[in-house]
């Protein structure tokens, strides 16, 4: 499935985005919000879709333990090895910097085991950004009912469902954000509602079928860089999350992930698209982590030129997730979706 791989390249072109978000933030105080925030919304959009691509034929008949037992198994796999070193790490440095492990401790568990997607994502993970992981998490929990009837459903149904999604969304972020001040409206803001429109239209271009668009060289450029520039990243959250914000970016970023989609790309962007999406886990995830090393190491934070720094954290971050690929998350996912009998059943990346 080449599209997939297209997809592929999108979602490492978006952790990109938030390795650069981070870099210009923590280390020149540069607040550029949707080169961060937004790229992590697109993570949701570009997880449906994928998914139901690749899964929801597999349900659409019903949901039977040998699938079931196979889709969990291949999700766990997926995710919570790397997730799980990720809160250990996190939990010692947490515990070298003098931190509490009345506080710690349970915040590693729950973040280890995905558990606390469940909860409060924003407060509960122990890593910066892991909180997206346990929105995806819910996710994947309702997935196989979820394709179930997205499978069968009408299109026009399916859309008006993501429409509706769309509209409570933005009730609650409008609540949200004229209720709460800057300081205080993190941990209700992050709840499996405020970025449900993002999956609905995921599962939404899940169901289209792709219409070939030759760009040419400049086209994909300049659709990114429009993408880039109308979520005016600037501006502060709750203004692009309100209104009229939480109507438009979800069908913006979804319009633009199916032009992506639809592209005609040359054979040989495949591997490029494949090396983006293999390391775009790692390189999202373990980032956060390359800057303590960086920082603690190498380049004191707030010192020297930001955008120097930035290239470098970018380069340095994607050579780790290339390593941490290879050497920890595919030979965990091997040996996981090994250990049972159904195994067999899925040999899907996804």
């Amino acid at each position: 499935m080449k599209r997939v791989w297209t997809l592929d390249g999108l979602r490492g072109l978006a952790a990109i985005s938030v390795v650069i978000y981070h870099g210009l933030y923590w280390h020149g105080d540069l607040l550029y919000s949707s080169a961060g925030r937004f790229a992590v919304y697109l993570f949701f959009i570009l997880s449906a879709m994928t998914m139901m691509k690749v899964y929801a034929g597999r349900f659409s008949a019903g949901l039977d333990v040998r699938s079931l037992n196979s889709f969990y198994r291949n999700r766990v796999a997926r995710i919570l090895p790397l997730l799980a070193l990720v809160a250990a790490l996190n939990f010692v440095f947490e515990l070298l910097r003098g931190g509490n492990l009345v506080v710690e401790g349970p915040k590693a568990i729950l973040t280890a085991t995905g558990a606390f997607g469940f909860g409060a994502a924003g407060i509960l993970s122990n890593s910066a950004g892991a909180w997206s992981i346990g929105i995806e998490i819910v996710f994947y929990a309702v997935f196989p009912l979820v394709a179930l009837l997205a499978h069968n459903a009408q299109l026009r149904t399916l859309i008006l469902g993501a429409v509706a999604l769309t509209v409570l969304q933005f009730a609650h972020n409008l609540f949200v954000f004229s209720t709460y001040g800057a300081d205080t409206y993190w941990p209700i803001y992050i709840m499996p509602i405020s970025f449900a429109a993002y999956f609905a239209w995921g599962l939404v271009l899940g169901r289209l079928s792709p219409k070939p668009i030759s760009f040419g060289w400049i086209g994909v450029p300049a659709i990114l860089v429009l993408i880039w520039i109308s979520l005016v990243g600037w501006q502060s959250i709750s203004s692009l999350l309100a209104w009229p914000g939480a109507l438009i970016v979800p069908l913006f970023l979804s319009g633009g992930t199916y032009l992506i989609y639809c592209w005609t790309h040359p054979s040989w962007f495949i591997p490029s698209f494949r090396f983006l999406g293999e390391v775009s886990y790692s390189l999202y995830l373990l980032h956060p982590l390359v800057y303590f090393g960086l920082t603690r190491t190498f380049w004191p934070a707030n010192t020297g030129n930001v955008l120097q720094f930035v290239v470098l954290f970018v380069m340095t971050s994607l050579i780790t997730a290339w390593l941490a690929h290879h050497l920890f998350e595919k030979p965990m996912r091997r040996w996981i979706r090994s250990a049972g009998r159904s195994a067999t059943l899925d040999k899907s990346e996804y």
